[in-house]
């Protein structure tokens, strides 16, 4: 198991056996926070040991909580700590990331928990042999016992994008993933139990009373969380698209690090270098106007064949590879500099930058017509459209009427189908092209992560896709190999907490999406970023188009033919996205 995953440690190992268990772990620094390293043990008090891949936020809290003196424990150990003074309840009190296992040898229980957002990844198998866990589903199945078998429902699940399933399983056959927000009870003689100690549906804290003060409470959240994202030593570097999400992250960690005497090493641009004969300058102005206030260096990211085909020759079907195409560039480039951490503002545009989708349909539900009117408008009268009634009466059919269909008709009417699936099923290049099993789970993908009748439902609705936590495996793992660690401030418990308790009517305003958030974030940005248009990348995914439309990928690789069906596939929407056959 240790050596299926040594890319996860390289500082430091640590390994405990005793009456049947084992424990294990491999210490990356780079994943911890300002605390002291680890010991060269594992923690164990009283019985109970821990193994714990953990980088708490609230440390300060839970020290006062549990009355410590000694400001050097590290986070580990206050996990173990925590336990023994509020049992399984200690896991609702933990905020950071983290994913942990406490083996209680006098109560003969083993407890693993995962934080709220799956930032650390865990995976286990029970059976025959035991239960089994480990950071990497590779690592579980090199445990004698463990069947290496693929699960192909969760294969085809990865090619259509279909990620609630994926979720809770795993590439291969019986290896699970705890889902996020979970704990998990594994007693000898009895059956495992898993429950949530964190759930959205629960985010209700009071909060202000007026839009604008909701919007100040958002910026000063939005301060914590970025700077206990820049916490330790580790030079840190920040994705920087030009959007608001990754634009406010990286304005928000140099001011942090500012204040240490630090500052941002690099930030990172999935977009090519800009071509000085085709210009696309309006993708560019936006990212060098923040680079520019920042004063940090800017990193482009031009693809090249070689790259399409690395990635082509990952094994599609039975490891996580999501976007790796472009954050592999990103991570080669960070290691040249040196960074160790690196922030990422992916993840804001479902919940703390939501753009309100459901607003329309929670105000026609509670009868408020004349607002519904007025900001179904907004967005036709802000801009000069003349056609203001046309405008307001589509987004009206678009935009409130749908949300308020049962499921039942929204599938009927194959409503949230792109037309790109159409474009493709008249071509022969259906889902059904993939496996029998694809237009089924792409059915039921739609039904989950359609627009619901309230802002707040529809941001749960997308919470609970599990295209958050794939990324976030996929990125956890190849960060990993790198010696980097991915941190996501939008996605910080507090953020979640804050914008699910918002009232419905605050993410819809004077013609904008997104407008709490572009009210909380116009101070902090240079003029005019916050309250522009949606952000576009032309160059960017001209490039990508072109590459993908041309390279040859070749048919003899991969898992089997539901591998070869999804490349045709892939290049077929290439083809179809770029004038050039």
């Amino acid at each position: 198991m240790r050596d299926a995953m040594s890319f996860w440690g390289g500082d430091g190992e640590r390994t405990t056996t005793a009456g049947g268990v084992g424990l294990a772990h491999l210490l990356q620094t780079v994943t911890i926070g300002a605390a002291r390293p680890p010991a060269a043990t594992l923690p164990e008090v009283a019985g109970v040991t821990v193994t714990a891949d953990v980088r708490l936020d609230n440390r300060n809290e839970i020290r006062r909580l549990l009355g410590a003196q000694d400001e050097a424990d590290t986070d580990e150990e206050l996990v173990l700590r925590a336990y023994l003074r509020w049992g399984d309840d200690c896991v609702a009190r933990l905020r950071g990331a983290f994913a942990f296992a406490l083996w209680d040898a006098p109560r003969q229980r083993l407890l693993c928990a995962r934080d709220h957002a799956g930032f650390r990844p865990f995976h286990y198998w029970e059976g025959a042999a035991g239960f089994v866990f480990a950071t990497d589903a590779e690592a579980v199945l090199r445990c004698a016992g463990v069947p290496r078998r693929p699960d192909e429902d969760a294969v085809v699940a990865r090619f259509v994008q279909n990620a609630p399933l994926l979720r809770e399983h795993s590439f291969f056959e019986g290896v699970r993933k705890l889902p996020p927000g979970e704990l998990l009870v594994v007693e000898p003689g009895r059956p495992t139990r898993r429950r949530r100690h964190w759930s959205p549906e629960r985010s209700a804290a009071p909060g202000p009373r007026t839009a604008d003060d909701w919007a100040e409470a958002l910026r000063s959240t939005l301060t914590e969380s970025t700077a206990d994202a820049v916490d330790g030593d580790a030079p840190v570097g920040a994705h920087l698209s030009g959007g608001l999400d990754s634009s406010v992250v990286a304005v928000l960690a140099q001011q942090a690090l500012e204040r240490r005497g630090r500052s941002l090493a690099r930030t990172f641009s999935w977009s090519p270098p800009r071509d000085p004969v085709s210009g696309r300058a309006a993708e560019y102005q936006r990212l060098e106007a923040v680079a520019a206030a920042l004063d940090v260096p800017v990193e482009f990211t031009a693809l090249d064949e070689e790259d399409v085909l690395t990635n082509a020759a990952r094994d599609q079907a039975l490891e996580p590879n999501e976007t790796l195409i472009y954050e592999s560039a990103v991570l080669a480039s960070a290691v040249r500099h040196g960074i160790g951490v690196l922030l990422t503002g992916w993840g804001g545009d479902e919940v703390a930058s939501f753009n309100g989708r459901g607003q329309l349909a929670w105000l026609a539900r509670h009868g408020r017509l004349a607002t519904l009117w007025r900001e179904a408008a907004g967005p036709a009268r802000r801009t000069g459209d003349p056609q203001v009634v046309r405008r307001a009466l589509g987004r009206i059919a678009k935009q409130a009427l749908p949300p308020l269909l049962p499921d039942a008709v929204y599938g009927a009417l194959r409503l949230g189908e792109l037309p790109m699936e159409r474009r493709l099923r008249r071509r022969g290049f259906d889902w059904g092209s993939i496996d029998r099993r694809a237009p089924a789970q792409r059915r039921e993908l739609r039904r989950r992560v359609r627009t619901r009748p309230s802002p707040r439902a529809s941001q749960i609705a997308q919470l609970d896709a599990g295209h958050l936590t794939n990324r976030i495996e996929s990125w956890a793992r190849a960060g990993a190999r790198a010696g980097i660690d991915h941190r996501y401030p939008l996605l910080d418990r507090r953020v979640l907490e804050l914008a699910l308790s918002m009232p419905a009517d605050v993410w819809l305003r004077e013609g904008w999406t997104r407008w709490v958030f572009r009210k909380a974030v116009d101070p902090l940005l240079p003029a005019g970023i916050a309250w522009s248009e949606a952000k576009h990348e032309p160059a960017r995914m001209d490039s990508w188009l072109a590459l993908s439309a041309e390279v040859g990928l070749g048919e003899d690789a991969g898992f089997d033919q539901m591998v070869r069906a999804h490349r045709r596939r892939q290049q077929e929407v290439a083809r179809l996205l770029t004038p050039r056959r």
